[in-house]
């Protein structure tokens, strides 16, 4: 009863398959939110994915043990998402968009409420490139009853902590 997703490549490319065809709700969580992977072709497929009434739910914010500044791939990750946002909330008849960053090192992908995905790949840090030698597994959880408890478990947590967030988050502009 359950697929896989090997390696970075193939990782990427069902990410940008899953929002594009995404109708209702897309939820990601990552460690991190890297300009690598929130480039201008995934920007541009969540901002269709916006512009059909899809709901964007997205937690990353991985804590580190010890300090750890901000690489400029993290700021430019946290802009383009900002834009994003800024862009749900200008189009109010469009879909809506939550980001929360609060500590996380999940690697979850839900679509439609029709499957689930966990496993090691970091969706909005990874940009799948052929050079990442990492070996990225993944399997696809298509079983209703987890469906529905983990996106009502994770759609909330991010809605809790996603105004707290952007407010915090503008204050170091």
């Amino acid at each position: 009863g359950f697929t896989q997703v090997k390696g970075p490549v193939e990782h990427r490319k069902f990410l940008i398959k899953t929002v594009n065809r995404a109708k209702e709700d897309i939820v990601v969580l990552s460690g991190w939110a890297t300009s690598f992977a929130l480039d201008e072709e995934l920007a541009k497929s969540l901002k269709s994915a916006l512009s059909r009434g899809v709901n964007v739910y997205i937690c990353f914010g991985y804590k580190y043990s010890r300090g750890s500044s901000k690489r400029i791939s993290d700021i430019k990750g946290l802009e383009i998402l900002r834009d994003l946002q800024n862009y749900s909330n200008d189009n109010k008849a469009f879909g809506n968009m939550f980001i929360a960053q609060i500590p996380n090192h999940s690697k979850i992908l839900m679509c439609d409420k029709e499957y689930y995905v966990v496993g090691s790949f970091n969706w909005l840090s990874n940009s799948g490139s052929t050079e990442n030698p990492n070996d990225e597994k993944s399997v696809i959880i298509r079983n209703l009853s987890l469906i529905l408890n983990n996106y009502d478990e994770l759609t909330k947590l991010i809605i809790d902590n996603a105004e707290w967030v952007l407010i915090m988050d503008n204050s170091d502009k």
